[in-house]
């Protein structure tokens, strides 16, 4: 099954109940997303590629670079540099 992929800066927000969403976004500011195009709500678990480096604030991580984010088969969202 093909999977939906966005390309943009993302930011991650822990929820209640240890869930999170998932906005990828045009720009950060604040620490907070601006010019979202997709979101993931509710998502169970967020796997982060490692060689991503995410900023945190209080209650939100996000990426300083452009990644790909794609929720998978699992349930779970993907995020990931973008391949060479």
């Amino acid at each position: 099954m093909s999977n939906m992929t966005d390309r943009g800066l993302v930011a991650i927000r822990r929820e209640a109940g240890g869930r999170a969403t998932v906005t990828v976004c045009a720009r950060v500011v604040g620490g907070r997303p601006a010019g979202a195009f997709a979101v993931h709500a509710n998502v169970p678990t967020v796997v982060v590629d490692p060689g991503i480096k995410l900023w945190s604030t209080d209650d939100v991580r996000y990426s300083a670079a452009v990644v790909e984010v794609f929720r998978g088969d699992d349930g779970a969202v993907h995020i990931q540099s973008i391949p060479d």
